[in-house]
């Protein structure tokens, strides 16, 4: 009678044990699908924000009247703010960072020599220019970071390259 006591109260222990990991397990999975759950309406704001961005940027010296530009920089940061209590934050990029297709996505290539004054090697790639932010969610890619790439390679064989692509596309038209 006592081993059979013993057994019930392992297995009730053994129970209660899996029925605790489970609360951690559905703990962590409902923190992880709230963080994820609006992911698709982050990504429509992110737009958004990028057209507020390039509003500001062409903003007159001495504009007429500034309580509109008020207006569209509050709207600017409340966008931000509804990012960041959404833990989404900006992928931080600078020219001159070497080229990682896990978060940029590159817009076009270019040979600059100021960009790759540090003897880097044939045919790296290092941003030159940063075209477009890219946004993170947590450690989740929500955009890449879109950017213009210094390549080390010869000017003259760039322009051999985009000689060539022409000329195809040209004879892609003519075979139309």
């Amino acid at each position: 009678m006592q081993q059979q006591a013993e057994e019930y109260l392992d297995g009730w222990k053994r129970c209660k044990a899996d029925f605790e990991n489970y609360k951690k397990q559905q703990q962590e999975w409902a923190a992880s699908f709230r963080i994820y759950a609006a992911q698709d309406v982050l990504e429509e704001i992110i737009p958004v924000i990028d057209n507020f961005e390039l509003a500001v940027d062409h903003i007159p010296q001495t504009p007429a009247n500034e309580s509109w530009l008020e207006g569209i920089s509050h709207i600017k940061k409340q966008l931000e703010h509804i990012l960041e209590s959404h833990n989404v934050t900006a992928i931080d990029v600078q020219p001159g960072q070497v080229f990682d297709p896990n978060i940029h996505e590159c817009a076009e290539g270019q040979t600059s020599e100021e960009c790759l004054s540090d003897g880097s090697k044939p045919g790296a790639s290092k941003i030159a220019k940063v075209v477009r932010k890219g946004y993170k969610i947590g450690e989740k890619l929500l955009r890449p970071a879109r950017v213009v790439l210094a390549t080390t390679e010869n000017r003259n064989d760039l322009q051999a390259n985009r000689n060539d692509l022409q000329a195809n596309r040209n004879d892609l038209q003519a075979n139309k």
